[in-house]
């Protein structure tokens, strides 16, 4: 008889399990994570100004993500060298930046 109950407790447990487990489980298949690569994963990151950004005299880079970019001010402002930025766009080898 103890092998039986057992068996039937075994049985209910994971029949009860499956149940509350497989709509989870279908939940997050059908997520898809959403992936950003290239440029558009550094879309909102925060950058370091190493060369003064100034659109009017043509001239700016930050730190981003390691490398050294070009750089020009999204609000068309002057930042100084040492500020921490976010990045706005980039557009081609250039980053648009706005001060935080």
């Amino acid at each position: 008889a103890p092998l039986v109950l057992s068996f039937t407790l075994a049985l209910v447990t994971s029949v009860a399990s499956f149940g509350v487990l497989r709509p989870i489980a279908r939940r997050h298949r059908r997520t898809r994570p959403s992936l950003r690569t290239g440029v558009e994963a550094l879309i909102g990151e925060e950058a370091t100004v190493v060369e003064i950004v100034d659109n009017d005299a043509n001239a700016g880079a930050v730190r981003l993500a390691g490398e050294v970019w070009t750089a020009r001010a999204f609000d068309e402002k002057v930042i100084e060298s040492g500020r921490t930025v976010h990045v706005v766009e980039i557009r081609g080898a250039t980053a648009l930046v706005s001060e935080l």
